[in-house]
Order: structure tokens, then sequence, then C-alpha cells
């Protein structure tokens, strides 16, 4: 599992006083589907993409505006990192492993 965090430096995402908003839901999809288009479905503040390393699946929640981070649930995948860092990349995001609690380098 990782984070997608819209920050241009490392933060403590545990700190209760931290105010990160990642942004809009819409915009969210957007820069996703930019990158990669191959959509299997979007509900519920889940949207699941595909592609040609992985299938990911982008918890964003039901509210209009993202908190924080996106959590990302990555499978079928021998480098899970791979699609993430490259999405990361273009959008200017940085990604936190869950498994590591650190984040990765591009």
């Amino acid at each position: 599992m990782f984070f997608l965090v819209n920050s241009k430096s490392k933060v403590d995402l545990l700190r209760k006083d931290l105010i990160l908003i990642f942004g809009t839901t819409i915009d969210f999809k957007m820069n996703v589907l930019k990158i990669f288009p191959k959509q299997i479905k979007d509900d519920d503040g889940i949207l699941t993409i595909k592609t040609d390393n992985s299938i990911m699946e982008f918890y964003y929640g039901t509210e209009e505006l993202i908190d924080k981070f996106v959590m990302v649930d990555v499978k079928f995948s021998e480098e899970p990192s791979l699609d993430l860092k490259k999405l990361c990349a273009k959008t200017g995001w940085l990604l936190f492993d869950l498994d590591f609690e650190e984040y990765v380098d591009k």
C-alpha cells in the first residue's frame, strides 16, 4: 500500500496539526486518467486503473475535496511502485510506501 501526497517536500503524515489539502476529486481523477487512461471502474471513492504492469486501486473517498493523501493498492505487479513513480513524476506528487514507512525516491 502507498500514499500519494500532494506536497513539494516530505511531510510527517501523522502530525495532527498538519493541514494539507490534496485537491478536488475531479482534478485528481483527471490527472490519473491523463497518464493511465484504462479505467476499469470508478465507484464509491475508489478509482481502479489497469496498466501494462499492474492494476491500481486509488482510494480517494466520497468528499469533494481530498484531505492530505490518497491511498493506493497495487496488484499483480513485480515492482509495485513503478507506475506510481511515473504518476508522481508527471504530477509533482510524492509517494509514501506504507510497508517501509518512508517516502519513495523518484
